[in-house]
């Protein structure tokens, strides 16, 4: 039983991994005018259908909606709902840090709210100092 529950989440792994290189590729190509909006968006919602709740498929997600510059698309969302969902991430991921950063990042660079992102890295140093005290 061991064995099989080791080759169970072997298989996932390798299987979200090679959806990630896909998926990484399809972003490159986007970023260099050789693919459209339509195709990503078409992928993330496959992936997100496929792995739901996925932290790297959303922050994937977060990611190229700040790099969308189709009139079309821009209009179905604004950077308040970017901010809102990488709080949301950072708020069911608390232990994740690289979820919290991405957080930081948007907030301090994004944003561009200092106040705001000073004290979200130190409530997050807090929680990384008790976590590491414990």
């Amino acid at each position: 039983m061991r064995k099989e529950l080791a080759r169970i989440v072997q298989k996932q792994l390798n299987l979200l991994e090679a959806d990630l290189v896909k998926l990484d590729s399809l972003l490159a190509a986007y970023s260099k005018g050789q693919c459209s909006v339509l195709s990503i968006w078409k992928s993330f919602e496959t992936l997100i259908y496929k792995y739901p709740a996925n932290s790297l498929i959303i922050l994937r997600l977060l990611d190229f909606l700040q790099l969308i510059n189709d009139s079309d698309f821009l209009q179905l969302y604004s950077l308040k709902d970017i901010q809102d969902g990488y709080e949301k991430l950072a708020a069911i991921y608390k232990d994740d840090m690289d979820v919290n950063m991405e957080n930081y990042y948007f907030i301090y660079n994004i944003v561009d709210d200092e106040k705001k992102a000073l004290k979200f890295k130190k409530n997050l140093q807090k929680r990384v100092d008790k976590k590491l005290l414990k």
